[in-house]
């Protein structure tokens, strides 16, 4: 990202950089990768970049981690942005389905799960040389993941009299390894098995005269800082040839070598002064990944450029160009809220239930055919086909308004009934071939194919108005009464659409004893339902008699029954 001084004019009116979509567990200090990513995300906003966390929570209130919501989504969408995906190396795939992909590898490919390779258009980023295996190439990316002011050995009490060891060894003991029994039966685990705040890591640290690790992990910057002595215990987890000899810090050694302790114990308190030092480059390689990600992924028009394979119906979305997302919003929010990452906002925001109850709202309350009629085949998917991308698409819209400009009509529609085949989501192909479909009194087809762009139109009401026209012209008045109700509920002051159901109205020839004019099922089931209720009250009758029968018997011959008849007898004489 350019420093304040290289920025243009128009970076006052607008965002001119694609924001960062970063997917991450809660915060858990107890991890070290996920702590990493929620600083990742902390320092581009603190950067000046746009930097979001997939929906989650709990978070660190001390840090810039904004989640992602239906609202900010949307202004990305419509604004003409497109996000910068970031995963660490354990996830599979593309979650949020965004042409942009940077993956940061926090681990060894696979180690922890997740793919051993990756897509050459994927911008690859490592935390650690040790994480790099043989063959992939990567730019350093890395955070501090100690924070001084819980980890540190200012003021001490204890450092002049320490006391005792502590080992870490995670994923040593998980793969079924064993530590030494001194060891384990003389030195305190830091192990996750054992649930413990930061704060209480923090104390074993400064109390501790050292730290055997057996693995990879934090806790050896977190232990440095303590003024805690670290061994490096040799194992498949952690191998020498990570650690250049030049490249241990003070304080930390091997196990294996004799009398290394004593020496680790002097120099320990260098390493503080080499932190503090680090956090500029850490800065540095934060800047460096803006730069490479925002000059990478300069989006290509109608381009998916992450996509190995066809690209999905979100990932197509982002691809069109802003002038025309917002015809396209409410079908990207409920393909989106269709996604895992994003499911939970179709359940508890109102934005995407409102995306979601519009799709299913037009198409639950549209006209629809009667159940004794067959439904017409539908025109969109009567010939399926692979999508267009977007340039083709745009391309062809282009000819279609050039050929209807000039009267070519029949061509026109041969390129409008291709763009149809191939599953346009553009609403407006739908109302042109309609309506030259209507202007030729071929109703049917117009009706088909109106019904479908009314589906895909957000807030227009263009193929709705077309539809009632048709529906009218057919002589179907509940079919054009629930299109402009449909209307009336996005235009409820729209004076012309009242004069045109008015006139539709008085045009019909109602009667009070009849109202099948307007339903022509509604006589049928007036007739089914006086049905069901005279069955239901003979139904109703023949169990009256039944029980009154019952009774009667019970009455007659058992036994508890005369008995209790007798004593009353008894008792009024």
């Amino acid at each position: 990202m350019p420093i304040p001084a290289d920025r243009s004019i128009s970076g006052f009116f607008k965002a001119d950089f694609n924001p960062y979509y970063i997917l991450a567990p809660h915060y858990l200090h107890s991890s070290a990768g996920v702590r990493s990513l929620h600083y990742l995300c902390h320092a581009l906003n603190e950067f000046g970049c746009e930097a979001y966390l997939a929906p989650v929570s709990p978070l660190n209130p001390a840090l810039r981690t904004p989640c992602l919501t239906p609202e900010i989504l949307q202004n990305h969408y419509i604004s003409g942005r497109t996000p910068i995906a970031l995963y660490p190396e354990t996830i599979s795939g593309n979650p949020f389905q965004t042409p942009h992909v940077a993956r940061w590898l926090l681990n060894r490919a696979g180690h922890l799960g997740g793919p051993t390779t990756f897509h050459s258009s994927e911008a690859l980023f490592y935390f650690a040389k040790w994480v790099l295996d043989p063959g992939i190439e990567a730019r350093h990316l890395t955070v501090p993941t100690a924070d001084l002011h819980l980890f540190n050995n200012n003021n001490n009490p204890f450092d002049t009299r320490r006391s005792g060891a502590c080992y870490y060894a995670n994923k040593y003991l998980h793969k079924g390894h064993q530590i030494p029994a001194d060891i384990a039966n003389q030195a305190t685990s830091l192990c996750l098995d054992i649930p413990r705040s930061p704060e209480e890591i923090a104390a074993i640290l400064q109390r501790s005269t050292v730290l055997y690790c057996f693995e990879e992990t934090a806790l050896i910057t977190e232990a440095l800082l303590c003024g805690c002595p670290v061994l490096l215990v040799q194992s498949e987890y952690m191998r020498p040839e990570n650690w250049k000899p030049d490249g241990i810090p003070p304080g930390c050694g091997w196990a294996h070598e004799s009398g290394v302790l004593e020496r680790l114990t002097q120099e320990v308190g260098q390493f503080r002064n080499l932190y503090e030092k680090s956090h500029q480059y850490c800065w540095n390689t934060v800047h460096q990944f803006i730069i490479h990600t925002h000059h990478r992924f300069t989006l290509s028009k109608g381009e998916s450029q992450t996509q190995e394979g066809p690209a999905s119906e979100i990932q197509k979305f982002w691809t069109i160009p802003k002038e025309r997302r917002q015809k396209y919003l409410n079908n990207f929010l409920h393909a989106c809220s269709e996604t895992p990452v994003f499911s939970e906002w179709k359940r508890n925001n109102p934005i995407m239930k409102l995306a979601g109850w519009l799709d299913e709202t037009i198409v639950a309350t549209r006209p629809i055919f009667p159940p004794d009629a067959p439904s017409p085949p539908s025109v969109a998917s009567s010939n399926i086909r692979k999508p267009l991308v977007a340039k083709e698409e745009h391309r062809l819209l282009e000819q279609v308004n050039t050929l209807l400009q000039a009267g070519q009509n029949d061509q026109a529609i041969l390129l409008l009934t291709r763009l149809v085949a191939h599953d346009t989501l553009c609403w407006e192909v739908y109302d042109s071939l309609g309506q030259i479909y209507a202007e030729q009194n071929n109703l049917d087809e117009a009706a088909l194919v109106l019904l479908k762009g009314a589906s895909l139109e957000f807030s227009s009401t263009h193929c709705l108005r077309k539809l009632a026209a048709v529906f009218a012209m057919q002589g179907e008045l509940w079919r054009t009464l629930a299109a402009c109700a449909q209307i009336l509920k996005r235009e409820p002051d729209d004076q012309e659409l009242h004069l045109f159901v008015r006139d539709v109205l008085v045009s019909t020839s109602p009667r009070f004893d009849n109202i099948s004019w307007l339903a022509p099922e509604w006589a049928k089931t007036m007739d089914a339902l006086s049905t069901y209720k005279n069955q239901a009250q003979a139904a109703r009758n023949l169990l009256d008699n039944l029980q009154a029968k019952a009774q009667s018997v019970l009455a007659e011959h058992h036994p508890l029954t005369s008995l209790g008849n007798g004593s009353r007898s008894h008792e009024r004489q």
